[in-house]
């Protein structure tokens, strides 16, 4: 009975302690949160005064190229730097990170608006509201890691445990820039108070907009269908073609946007050709295109595809080029997706 007592006086001694370290090393997490935000938070404030925040890393590198101004001026800056403006802020019911939607079309629900800054023109969003839905370029602001990591992989929360990708393979906030890109439905704008309503939200509430740009066809992986200029027809082809069919019942952009203005036909001379087929074989298109993988017909389906869009001015669309720049001859621009080009060399 003794033994029995004693033992259970014993572990519950243990139980207790380690109860008040679990409630220590919680409260101490806590405070470096708090502690790193309200940091952040400063560091906003003073950089919003115009007042210029040096760190001792700083020192260090400024010491360094002081005491070597001769090489410092003659190496060539190696990573060059971008300086973003803040256009606008999203408000959101979501006050913290916990507790906002994982990815927005998990949420289709979920409403908020893009309040656009003083300096920033409403003519900037003029039209936006023909479109459906739309790519909003953010900060992850609500992060709490202010020196940059040195970890180059990290644990995703739903990966199987103990798996470990690349930080760039994830969708993770915590990345050398600190950028997302959230795609939102669009569902009108007010101009009077310089608003753009959106739904389909995943964005903490205060979170910065560097950029807001429009949702087209050509961010669908697929949505067109390069058949290699043959019109035969496939299951694939009929599948892939309801698919588009569903997508537009979805997708609203303006006819202009959506229009097929694609050339039916790219035909290629023979010398032409020749002198693609000698590019590859002379590696001249090395490592991309080269005869040991599919090098000269994958430069030539290349070459069709990015014709077929018709790449020249607006004034010359529409046009048939048959060998030299000076013989051409002019063709109907409504039948502008009837209509061929011939490429030379």
């Amino acid at each position: 009975t003794a033994a029995a007592l004693s033992h259970w006086y014993h572990e519950r001694k243990f139980r207790t302690m380690q109860q008040k370290w679990e409630e220590k090393r919680t409260a101490e997490r806590t405070g470096r949160i708090r502690a790193e935000i309200q940091l952040r938070s400063a560091l906003k404030q003073l950089k919003e005064s115009g007042i210029e925040v040096v760190s001792s890393e700083t020192n260090k590198n400024s010491n360094k190229k002081s005491n070597n101004t001769t090489a410092a001026s003659t190496t060539k800056e190696k990573n060059p730097t971008m300086v973003l403006k803040c256009i606008g802020t999203i408000v959101s019911p979501y006050t913290k990170r916990m507790g906002t939607p994982r990815q927005g079309a998990l949420a289709p629900s979920s409403r908020g608006f893009a309040q656009l800054s003083k300096t920033v023109p409403m003519e900037t969003l003029e039209c936006m509201e023909q479109y459906s839905h739309g790519w909003i370029i953010f900060e992850f602001h609500a992060n709490t890691d202010l020196a940059s990591s040195l970890k180059t992989k990290i644990k995703p929360p739903r990966a199987p445990k103990g798996t470990k990708v690349g930080q760039l393979a994830t969708r993770s906030p915590h990345r050398p820039n600190p950028l997302g890109l959230s795609l939102v439905k669009i569902e009108y704008l007010d101009k009077t108070h310089k608003r753009l309503y959106i739904s389909a939200l995943d964005l903490v509430n205060g979170t910065p907009v560097y950029d807001i740009k429009p949702y087209v066809p050509w961010d669908i992986p697929g949505y067109f269908n390069h058949n290699n200029n043959n019109n035969n027809i496939n299951k694939d082809d009929t599948i892939q073609e309801n698919q588009t069919t569903m997508i537009k019942n979805i997708l609203q952009v303006p006819d202009w946007v959506d229009q097929d203005d694609t050339l039916s036909r790219v035909e290629f001379t023979a010398e032409s050709q020749q002198s693609l087929q000698q590019l590859v074989t002379q590696k001249y298109l090395a490592p991309l295109y080269t005869n040991q993988n599919d090098g000269y017909q994958g430069a030539l389906e290349t070459i069709q595809q990015v014709l077929s869009q018709d790449p020249r001015a607006s004034n010359r669309r529409g046009t048939t080029v048959v060998g030299k720049k000076n013989n051409k001859t002019k063709t109907d621009n409504s039948n502008n997706n009837q209509s061929s080009s011939s490429s030379s060399s």
